[in-house]
């Protein structure tokens, strides 16, 4: 566990046991049952809070599970390009910014079958609310993207 995750943890115990002593619920722990506890989370609370599960729900698609799984190649490639810097952005014919949409316009094209899936939703986000649409966008909160 890093240094940083390991100390937080351990001030969020020592503050929550002087609540605890405040509020007058108790006398203070000792120092050995104040390790074993922090020992206790860190062991808990892990490296990571993601870890691999069985999906055992019958959905293939479950939004709550990480929905689809990645395929070896997407794995393999993914990677790759996110242990370096990445062309996200950037046009490498012109050497200029370009759209991070233009890698993937050709795919949602031909799975769709539209010329241009990528730069329709992006004129579609540009327009005022209602401009254009069949229906009126809905009013009240809006979420983020």
């Amino acid at each position: 566990m890093p240094r940083g995750r390991l100390t937080a943890l351990v001030r969020e115990l020592l503050a929550a046991e002087r609540r605890r002593v405040l509020d007058g619920r108790g006398a203070p722990a000792g120092a050995d049952a104040l390790a074993a506890r922090a020992i206790e989370r860190a062991q808990r609370a892990g490296v990571f809070s993601l870890r691999p599960v069985i999906n055992a729900t019958g959905v293939v698609l479950h939004t709550n599970l990480g929905r689809a799984l990645m395929s070896p190649l997407a794995l393999e490639r993914l990677t790759a390009v996110g242990a370096a810097y990445a062309n996200l952005e950037l046009d490498l014919a012109t050497k200029e910014r370009g759209s991070r949409y233009s890698h993937v316009e050709g795919l949602l094209a031909r799975l769709t079958g539209a010329e241009d899936g990528a730069r329709r939703q992006q004129q579609r986000r540009r327009r005022p609310p209602g401009a254009g649409d069949a229906r009126p966008r809905p009013r009240g909160r809006r979420l983020a993207r």
